[in-house]
């Protein structure tokens, strides 16, 4: 895997990140080029392994929190699995190319490289689901993630990145930030808000404010 990383002395788990914690794992793209190197197919098969065998806590967690039967639940985290089982063959689908004479002694290289830091931010109906189309992939393509899940659904997400911990990921890495979306409470910063004014190379968004399907994109757009 062409990977880089982040700073190795943080916890895997950031888990609702404050003010400074938050900038530095936005901001902090110089560590990607050199710590996601410690990261290999076989954490990614690790963590796959593991999600597998915590499919019933981990089910009994988002089914208290969200809702869902515990059988709607473990469908949602299956759906997770199918990508993480994914990620781990996407190194071949990584290699660039090269064609040679493409004109008149001109040959043509195409590199793949990492975005830097990918921030996802997820909705309250799939909360396993949804983060791990994105995740599993982001980190496979050498970057370091920032997931903001739902302020409704946000204990499994806790639950799926304390797992990358236990199997040794390298610090940093995954990191989640907690919290309302875009109108957070007393005027306070929003999760939205904290992600979307880092310098993440990437933003994927799955969800719409209840009045102005733009209400969230907009902002992170600008």
């Amino acid at each position: 895997l062409p990977l880089g990383g982040v700073d190795h002395h943080r916890d895997t788990a950031d888990v609702g990140l404050g003010g400074d914690q938050l900038h530095e794992a936005v901001h902090r793209r110089d560590t990607v080029d050199h710590a996601l190197v410690h990261v290999d197919v076989d954490h990614l098969r690790a963590v796959l392994d593991l999600v597998a065998r915590e499919m019933e806590p981990l089910a009994e967690l988002l089914a208290r929190e969200h809702g869902k039967t515990i059988p709607d639940a473990k469908g949602d985290i299956q759906r997770g699995i199918e990508v993480i089982e994914f990620a781990i063959g996407i190194p071949h689908l990584l290699k660039g190319g090269f064609t040679e004479n493409a004109s008149t002694k001109v040959d043509v290289h195409s590199v793949r490289q990492p975005l830097g830091v990918v921030g996802i931010i997820s909705p309250f109906n799939f909360p396993a689901m949804v983060p791990m189309w994105f995740f599993p992939i982001a980190i496979a393509a050498g970057n370091t993630v920032v997931v903001k899940p739902s302020e409704f659904a946000s204990a499994s997400m806790i639950g799926l990145v304390e797992l990358f911990d236990r199997v040794g990921f390298p610090k940093g890495v995954v990191n989640v930030v907690t919290g309302f979306g875009h109108d957070g409470p007393e005027g306070g910063r929003s999760g939205y808000d904290q992600i979307a004014q880092g310098e993440a190379g990437l933003m994927s968004l799955t969800g719409s404010g209840p009045d102005d399907p733009q209400k969230v994109g907009t902002p992170i757009a600008d």
